[in-house]
């Protein structure tokens, strides 16, 4: 099929770019360790899973078993949502402080960066094992079976609530240089 042969040829150019942000990053000096560093590889991490589910959904037997299931949904919001916004993070982190003159509360951004990927991993991972297990998207309604799916998936947005209610509070405790 055309979006089989067109998924699989995407995933080329999107690995030339993976490997070019690798070196870039491997290249640079002055930030390693930093929170935008830490944005990078959060981004790297998500970025490649939703990937790997992006080269499933390119086999044509298993896209016509998975398309309408939420294996599809988890591939497209880990893909382009996560890479959104991390993407805006690392600039936040990395563009602020060098325009207003501002420095950074490190460690509440650490914590604001782990709590939103292990919260995003675990709002969007379920999703993946939910679609795998025949959980169809577009239905009002859904089995019992489904349930721990969406539990985990719940908790994971707690987790996301809060590391937003960090990067919000990490706006009062910039400190002017």
């Amino acid at each position: 099929s055309y979006f089989s042969i067109a998924t699989s040829i995407i995933s080329i150019p999107t690995s030339v770019k993976i490997f070019s942000y690798i070196n870039t990053w491997a290249s640079g000096r002055g930030y390693r360790g930093s929170n935008s560093s830490w944005s990078f590889f959060s981004f790297l991490i998500c970025f490649c899973f939703g990937g790997f589910t992006g080269l499933i959904l390119s086999s044509a037997s298993l896209d016509i078993i998975l398309h309408d299931t939420y294996f599809v949904v988890g591939h497209f919001h880990t893909v382009l949502s996560l890479a959104a916004t991390y993407g805006l993070l690392m600039a936040h982190y990395f563009f602020l402080p060098i325009i207003f003159s501002y420095s950074i509360f490190e460690s509440l951004s650490f914590y604001h960066n782990i709590l939103l990927f292990v919260g995003a991993m675990l709002v969007f991972y379920p999703m993946h094992l939910a679609g795998l297990s025949g959980m169809a998207r577009r239905v009002p309604e859904y089995a019992d079976y489904f349930t721990p799916f969406t539990i985990v998936g719940f908790h994971g947005t707690l987790l996301l609530m809060l590391s937003t209610l960090i990067f919000i509070r990490s706006f009062n405790i910039y400190m002017s240089n």
